[in-house]
């Protein structure tokens, strides 16, 4: 396409477009920052990504003692780096896994063994990958459209609210999306420099980006299935440069054969077990999925102040944005490459919409899926914006009501921060246990927890600066496990916490409640006395503390 439009801007110098970009960068950069440090690592963060990065998952689960009396600082340990475990212990611990592949993992592990596991840490990885993503979008806009398209489209990924959200997360998925834009780049000038051969650096990048992609994620088969029709369809094409083209293909897909049977493994586990990041979905469920994760964050919020006049309002922006979307995308595609990427996209949807349904995994709707649909929508309603009309001043009311409302939910978004992955309560639960325990020493205190899965407790104890004993308790008490306590231990408090989530879930974690009244009969006995009110949190799953002090 040529870049005669001058779309929304009308910089002349390079200069100025790079200058703008940085700035904007930095913004992201410090925002994402400020909005991700304070935010506690969760379950899945600290228990998949810490746990395995360090390459201790398995001993965690083997070893940690069930019915045994430890602490805090011993459960530290198995989310903290050490000589013994390199990063091939990383990848047999990802073997052991399934469920994910080990790329992401093995850049973690490094960046663990040298800068440390503090949340700031942990989350700047995240955001620096964020920070590429925007930066690479921009250059896709650019080079499959023009310069505006691609300032618009990495405004709107700076200021997205789910960028925002899962720039900052201590998994893989800032990763996928940045290498799935960059190979959608990639393969994008590839093809517009007519460089699919081998004599071309250009491809062999190209190779690498899509088999990291894989290794980072199994669904980014998809998109390079869909990139393989793209270029396909991009031109007429030589039998040489067809052969080329398979070849190239052949290669990344020879490349995941060495983890190709525990990422069938991976899928298989998906498809028979009762994940909480499964779910049904209709077509219509799905565009509205992606409106509310894509513009509206907070929709739930305006339902419930006034319902009529949010379904109303809801259903004006999405018909609005709907027409500006279809129409700009349409007045873009006006070359063949334009054209063949679209409907690649089109394809994209639909092979992961077949996929989701006829393998029973129930995906789609899980939002960590769309580390690229979320990008590549962003830059077509970039597309859009620019191409929809030739009057400026429209364009110009366009791109200021976009981002007004990307900056509505970016800022509900930054105000709201939340726990990825859960558990939700733990933040909650150490500031209850320092209140209540603020004039005894740490070994005077004593946790009684049900944790069946025990990686639940490894967000607790990173986000910990005390020193408690602790028990494991998962199939409920009896008076036995108490009377391992040493009748002469100087235990001032004990807390028991019973973690309680809904009934489906309980059944797939097997989790049982530690009773109330066995402990307190037999603590009683030893000179406790239970506090008046236990201490309960309801988020998604309830938390609730009882607290036995000595006399």
């Amino acid at each position: 396409m040529a870049d005669d439009n001058p779309g929304v801007f009308s910089f002349r110098r390079r200069r100025v477009v790079l200058f703008a970009l940085m700035v904007c960068l930095l913004i992201v950069f410090m925002v994402r920052y400020n909005y991700g440090r304070y935010i506690p690592l969760s379950g899945d963060e600290v228990g998949v990504g810490v746990l395995q990065s360090v390459g201790k998952w398995s001993l965690y689960k083997t070893t940690l003692p069930c019915n045994e009396k430890t602490d805090i600082a011993a459960i530290k340990q198995f989310i903290t780096y050490s000589d013994e475990k390199s990063a091939i212990d990383v990848i047999a611990t990802m073997r052991s896994d399934r469920l994910h592949p080990p790329l992401y993992f093995i850049i973690l592990h490094f960046v663990i063994k040298y800068f440390g596991t503090t949340v700031a840490v942990l989350r700047t990885l995240s955001i620096i990958f964020s920070i590429f993503s925007v930066i690479t979008i921009f250059y896709l806009g650019k080079v499959l459209f023009n310069e505006s398209v691609g300032l618009v489209s990495a405004f709107f990924m700076a200021l997205s609210p789910y960028c925002l959200e899962y720039s900052v997360m201590v998994r893989l998925y800032p990763l996928a999306m940045w290498l799935s834009v960059l190979s959608t780049l990639l393969v994008v000038t590839l093809v517009k420099r007519k460089a699919f051969h081998f004599r071309s650096v250009l491809l062999y990048v190209y190779i690498f980006t899509c088999v990291a992609g894989l290794y980072t994620y199994y669904s980014f088969a998809v998109l390079i299935a869909s990139q393989f029709v793209f270029v396909m369809l991009s031109e007429k094409r030589d039998l040489r440069t067809v052969i080329n083209v398979i070849l190239t293909y052949s290669v990344i897909v020879l490349l995941l054969i060495p983890w190709l049977i525990p990422m069938l493994q991976g899928v298989n586990a998906v498809q028979t077990q009762d994940y909480y990041f499964k779910g049904s979905y209709t077509i219509v469920v799905l565009l509205q999925y992606f409106f509310t994760i894509l513009f509206i964050p907070f929709r739930d919020q305006l339902s419930s102040i006034n319902p009529v006049i949010a379904a109303a309002g809801m259903i004006f922006l999405s018909l609005f944005i709907m027409i500006i979307f279809l129409l700009g995308v349409y007045k873009s595609a006006s070359s063949r490459i334009v054209i063949s990427f679209l409907f690649s996209v089109f394809l994209y949807f639909f092979i992961f919409i077949a996929s989701d349904t006829l393998m029973h995994t129930k995906v789609m709707v899980f939002d960590r899926q769309h580390y690229f649909a979320v990008p590549v929508l962003l830059l077509l309603l970039a597309s859009g914006v620019v191409y929809i009309t030739r009057k400026m001043f429209l364009k110009r009311m366009i791109l200021l009501f976009f981002t007004i409302l990307f900056l509505t939910g970016f800022i509900y978004r930054y105000l709201h921060q939340s726990v990825f992955d859960g558990p939700y309560y733990f933040h909650q639960l150490t500031q209850q246990l320092n209140l209540h325990s603020l004039n005894t020493k740490d070994d005077e205190n004593l946790i009684l927890f049900n944790a069946k899965d025990k990686r639940y407790l490894l967000p607790f104890a990173h986000n910990s600066t005390r020193n408690f004993d602790l028990m494991i308790i998962p199939d409920g008490i009896t008076g036995t496990i108490l009377e391992r306590i040493d009748k002469n231990e100087k235990y001032k408090n004990i807390f028991l916490v019973n973690i309680d989530v809904p009934e489906d879930k309980r059944k797939r974690m097997n989790m049982q409640s530690i009773s109330v009244n066995k402990v307190s009969l037999y603590l009683h006995d030893e000179g406790y006395t239970e506090s008046a009110k236990p201490y309960v949190f309801q988020y998604v799953e309830t938390l609730t503390i009882n607290k036995y002090f000595r006399h």
